[in-house]
C-alpha cells in the first residue's frame, strides 16, 4: 500500500475591527502579520525537527481577505479584490516549488476534494475540484474559467433589502450584484482597472457585456439551485 503524506492545514482568520480608522489599520495589521509568520515558522520548524518536513503536505490559507482601507473599506463582506482574494500556499511532497498558479481556485469548495485525494479516500459529491494537478504543476487538461463568490453582510434588512450579494470572477472580468445600493451592479475590467475604480455597469456602451454577465450568473444560480442569488438579478 502506498504511504500517504501527513496533512497540516493552517487557516488564519483575518479579522478587522470597525473601531479601527483606515489610517491606523495597516499599522495594527503589520505586527499581527509578523506574529502570524512567526507562529507558522514554529510549526515548520517542529516538522523539520520531527523528521516529517518531507512527508507532510502543508496548506496555508484564510477564510477571507480584508479591505485594509482600500475604497475606504476596512472590512470583508464586499467583493473588492482585497476582500475576496486570499492566500493559498502549499508545500510538501509532490508540490512544485516556486510556482505561482494563475488558474482560479475556490478554497470554499476545492480544499475538501484536495485533502480527500491526498488522504486516499473518496470525496463527497461537491462542486469543487482537487487541486492536486495544480500543485504538481500539470498544465494539461481543462480547468474552470470562473469562480462564484457569495456574501451576506449580516446587518439585517436595509431600505433596499437584505445586505447580500453574488459575484462571478474570471481571469479578466468581475461582475457583482448586491441586493441594495445606488449602483448595486458592478462590472470591472481587472486588467485595465486592477484597482477597481471604474464601474462599467453604469456606462451605456457596456450594456451588452453587462447583460451577458447577468445571464452567466443566472445560469450559475440555476445550476447550483441558488434561488436567493437569482432573485438579485435585474
Amino acid at each position: 500500500m502506498k504511504e500517504r503524506p501527513n496533512i497540516l492545514l493552517v487557516c488564519t482568520d483575518q479579522q478587522s475591527s470597525t473601531a479601527m480608522s483606515c489610517a491606523g489599520h495597516s499599522d495594527l495589521q503589520t505586527p499581527a502579520m509578523d506574529s502570524l509568520a512567526a507562529e507558522v515558522g514554529r510549526l515548520l520548524t517542529a516538522l523539520q525537527e520531527s523528521g516529517h518536513d518531507e512527508d507532510t503536505l502543508v496548506l496555508f490559507t484564510s477564510d477571507h481577505g480584508d479591505g485594509a482601507g482600500a475604497h475606504r473599506w476596512n472590512q470583508k463582506t464586499a467583493f473588492w479584490e482585497e476582500s475576496i482574494r486570499i492566500p493559498l500556499i502549499a508545500r510538501g511532497p509532490g508540490v512544485l516549488r516556486g510556482q505561482i498558479e494563475p488558474r482560479l481556485v475556490s478554497t470554499g469548495i476545492d480544499l475538501l476534494p484536495t485533502l480527500c485525494e491526498v488522504a486516499g479516500i473518496d470525496a463527497p459529491d461537491t462542486d469543487g475540484r482537487s487541486l492536486q494537478p495544480l500543485l504538481r504543476g500539470d498544465q494539461g487538461g481543462t480547468w474552470r474559467n470562473h469562480v462564484a463568490v457569495e456574501t451576506s453582510i449580516g446587518l439585517g434588512d436595509g431600505p433596499g433589502g437584505p445586505a447580500v450579494g453574488r459575484a462571478l470572477v474570471c481571469e479578466r472580468t468581475k461582475y457583482s450584484v448586491y441586493a441594495m445600493g445606488r449602483n448595486r451592479e458592478q462590472l470591472v475590467d481587472l486588467h485595465q482597472d486592477p484597482g477597481e475604480m471604474v464601474n462599467l455597469a453604469v456606462e451605456a456602451r457596456h450594456a451588452d457585456t453587462l447583460e451577458k454577465w447577468r445571464e452567466r450568473l443566472r445560469a450559475h444560480c440555476a445550476q447550483t439551485e441558488d434561488q436567493a442569488g437569482a432573485e438579485l438579478l435585474p
